[in-house]
This record gives structure tokens, C-alpha cells and sequence, in this order.
């Protein structure tokens, strides 16, 4: 005995149906990101400009007189964005202070909480590598 089946032919979407839809979303999402962004974006600009403005002041107590100083500085400055990390370039900056003191016998200005992050910054370059 042959098998009958029944169909149903639904109407496919025209192309006009789906480009009205389509720009329905994206200008409602285009729409929900501009009124963001305009409360958003006096936020971000005082924050950048507040931040940079700190670390400029900070650049500018830097002693660059004093290479053992400066090139520590330089360091971090340099290896924060190349990095695009503030740890490892705080790290790098901070372990470069410390073998610089001590290449220069000035160990005394070494303090003890950086003999301890220097310390623990060496460990995790030495055991945990790269991230």
C-alpha cells in the first residue's frame, strides 16, 4: 500500500521583507549604543584625563638626573603598553631598580617590602614563565 503524505508550502520571506527587518535591528542597536555612549563618553574622558594626568606628575617626580633612578622608570614606561600589561611592566621596572642598586652597591636604598617583591617577582618569571 503506497504512503501519502501531506505538505504544506509556506511563503518564503522576500528579500524586501528581510532588508526591512534587518535594518529594523541594526538601527535600533545603532540607536541603543549612540544614547550609551553619549552618557558614557563624559565619563571616559574624565577618567583618561585624570589618569593621564597622574601619570604625568608621576614622570615628572622622577629623579632623571640619576641613571639608577631614571632607566627603572624608563623601564616600566616603556614595558606597560608594549606588554599590554601594568604587572610585568611594573615587575620589569621594579626588578631593573633592584639589580641596579645592587650592581651599584647602593643596597641600602633598597627597601625591605621591594627586596620582598623583587623576590617574589623573580619566582614567578623563574617557575611560572610568561603568561
Amino acid at each position: 500500500m503506497p504512503m501519502e503524505t501531506a505538505s504544506v508550502r509556506l511563503p518564503a520571506p522576500t528579500f524586501p521583507r528581510i532588508d526591512a527587518t534587518w535594518n529594523l535591528a541594526v538601527c535600533s542597536e545603532m540607536a541603543s549604543r549612540a544614547a550609551i555612549s553619549l552618557f558614557a563618553s563624559p565619563l571616559a574622558s574624565i577618567c583618561s584625563t585624570s589618569l593621564s594626568r597622574g601619570v604625568s606628575d608621576s614622570v615628572a617626580k622622577v629623579r632623571w638626573d640619576d641613571w639608577s633612578d631614571a632607566f627603572p622608570a624608563f623601564i616600566t614606561l616603556v614595558a606597560t603598553p608594549l606588554t599590554f600589561s601594568i604587572a610585568t611592566g611594573l615587575s620589569l621596572g621594579l626588578l631593573s631598580f633592584t639589580f641596579i642598586k645592587i650592581g651599584t652597591g647602593r643596597i641600602r636604598e633598597i627597601s625591605p617590602l621591594i627586596w620582598v617583591l623583587s623576590v617574589l617577582f623573580l619566582l614567578r618569571y623563574a617557575f611560572l614563565g610568561t603568561e
